[in-house]
């Protein structure tokens, strides 16, 4: 399997487990503080996932279209990509994931998820990109990665990013 496929894999698994791990601890300890406030919390949840799929379309648009020239495989880029959404943040489809997995917490509404999981989900996705997505970035794209990565955030992108006509890097 490819690399790209193993790793889709593992982040369906961890969410998965989280889900499900999630449900049987809300049962389990009898946690139903967010009953009360269940309609305004899907809805901002429904809200997060619909801004994460957002997020997960446009940069997974801007890969597909910039950065993979050659077809060497699933998600596998030979160019580095510095404009549009990455021109904004060097990770759009990690903050996706992120927010996705945050939407789907208040969604489902459950105070283990919220309080448990989404901070494991999400310190697995930082671990992940620095030891793993960046050193890569490094290896395939060296010095121009290193001065992107200077000026372009990674995860939360400046407020005035989004304002811009064309977003390139700074």
């Amino acid at each position: 399997m490819e690399k790209m496929k193993k790793r889709l894999m593992m982040w369906i698994l961890m969410f998965g487990i989280s889900v499900f791990g999630s449900y049987y601890l809300d049962l389990y300890f009898s946690l139903t503080y967010l009953e009360s406030l269940s309609l305004y919390l899907r809805t901002f949840g429904l809200v997060l996932i619909i801004i994460s799929s957002l997020l997960l379309r446009a940069s997974g648009k801007a890969l597909k279209h910039f950065g993979m020239t050659s077809k060497k495989g699933f998600g596998e880029t030979d160019t580095l990509v510095t404009t549009g959404i990455y021109g904004c943040m060097r990770h759009p489809h990690h903050t996706g994931i992120a927010l996705f997995v945050l939407g789907v917490g208040f969604l489902i509404s459950s105070f283990s998820f919220l309080t448990i999981f989404v901070p494991l989900f999400w310190f697995a996705i930082y671990l992940f990109v620095k030891r793993v997505e960046e050193p890569e970035a490094i290896k395939k794209f060296g010095e121009k990665y290193i001065e992107y990565s200077k000026k372009v955030p990674g995860f939360i992108p400046r407020i005035n990013c989004f304002m811009k006509k064309e977003n390139t890097t700074p």
